[in-house]
C-alpha cells in the first residue's frame, strides 16, 4: 500500500510528503496490524489515536523495521497511526475491524 503522508514541522507547518515511509497491513485490522518501514529508523514512536484524538497506544522503539501492534483490545473503528522521528511526523488512517 502507498500513501501520502504530512509530514509536521517543528513550527505546525504541514506540507505533504509522497515518499511511503511506511506501510501498514492489513487494512481493516482484524487483531493485529503489522507495521513495515522503507529503512530502519531509530528512534522512533508510534502511537495510535482514535477519531476523537484521544491516545489508545504508545510504544517507543531504539530501532525498527517491522513490528506487529496488538489490536485485541481496540474497539472497532478508524484510527490513526503516527510514527514520530524526531521533529518528523508521520500519519497513515486504518479501520480496527474484528
Amino acid at each position: 500500500m502507498i500513501a501520502s503522508f504530512t509530514v509536521v514541522s517543528p513550527a505546525g507547518v504541514s506540507e505533504v510528503n509522497t515518499v511511503p515511509l511506511f506501510s501498514i497491513f492489513p487494512n481493516p485490522a482484524p487483531g493485529s496490524m503489522h507495521i513495515k518501514f522503507s529503512q530502519n529508523w531509530l528512534p522512533v514512536s508510534i502511537t495510535l489515536v482514535d477519531m476523537t484524538g484521544k491516545q489508545v497506544i504508545r510504544k517507543e522503539y531504539s530501532a525498527i523495521d517491522e513490528t506487529d501492534l496488538d489490536l485485541q483490545n481496540i474497539p472497532n473503528g478508524t484510527y490513526t497511526l503516527i510514527a514520530r522521528q524526531g521533529n518528523n511526523a508521520y500519519q497513515q488512517e486504518f479501520v480496527v475491524a474484528h
